[in-house]
């Protein structure tokens, strides 16, 4: 069994809970932190009373607001499964940061509320915008990547599909359905809320190997499952070696980069 098979097989047996200290450990370094330095450089957090950042995910991003805003905010940090919730909270209680993850949204409304939708799927932005947009009474941010992500691995897995003789026309969905700023912006609009701004920066991934990026958390474990939801189950394991054969063949011993459109829109109420 080859490398790259032996790590998907080995990830369909980790656990929930591997896989909330392996998001912690590689995802949110490698890939959220981009999204977050963005939001960090461009978003002007002031001092809030309270905020509600949604898909808090491990924890690294919520700690570091805390510590940076100190005990007069109030954090309610939202974790996406029980499982990230356990990790973050201790992480937190190790480093003796007193603020408490949950699964559940605050009862009462915050004055700023953050979303985390960098690992979102496209047709999930949108409903994640209103829920941010109604759980804030003052400003909300929504972090995501948007249309022009990805173009170098949709690429060659077009062309996999079509070397194996299977149904590409979902590599074009993935393309089209991409999120664009102006769907964000429009959405903005429609909840109401006013002095709209956008921010965008052009983040280059890169890789050692086309098997080293197949092989990674950040594919098998979240964009792979999403992306070949129009490939048959049993296909799955066969496109994803020969998309990470095609790319070091066309790279020629050379390593592998993908780019990502990340945005941080903002918006208030």
């Amino acid at each position: 069994m080859g490398d790259l098979v032996c790590a998907i097989v080995v990830l369909m047996k980790t656990s929930e809970k591997e896989i909330a200290f392996l998001r912690g450990l590689t995802v949110e370094p490698d890939w959220t932190q981009n999204f977050t330095d963005l939001f960090d450089e461009k978003f002007k957090i002031g001092k809030p009373r309270t905020i509600t950042y949604i898909n808090a995910g491990a924890g690294n991003h919520a700690i570091e607001i805390f510590e940076k805003l100190g005990v007069k905010t109030e954090l309610f940090p939202v974790c996406e499964t029980p499982e990230l919730q356990e990790h973050a909270q201790l992480k937190a209680n190790n480093e003796k940061i007193d603020i408490d993850f949950s699964t559940k949204m605050p009862m009462g409304k915050s004055d700023c509320v953050i979303c985390d939708a960098s690992l979102a799927k496209p047709n999930e932005i949108s409903d994640l915008a209103k829920r941010a947009a109604g759980a804030s009474n003052e400003r909300v941010a929504l972090l995501l990547p948007t249309k022009g992500s990805f173009g170098e691995v949709f690429s060659f897995l077009w062309e996999v599909l079509l070397e194996l003789g299977i149904e590409s026309s979902g590599v074009e969905e993935l393309i089209t359905g991409q999120t664009t700023i102006d769907d964000v912006e429009e959405t903005f609009r429609d909840l109401a809320l006013r002095d709209i701004k956008t921010h965008q920066k052009t983040i280059n991934f890169d890789f050692e190997d086309g098997k080293e990026f197949a092989a990674s958390l950040l594919m098998k474990g979240i964009f792979f499952p999403n992306w070949l939801e129009f490939v048959e189950a049993k296909d799955h394991e066969r496109v994803i070696e020969n998309l990470a054969k095609k790319i070091d063949d066309e790279s020629e011993g050379l390593s592998f980069r993908f780019s990502v459109k990340a945005a941080v829109v903002e918006g208030r109420h």
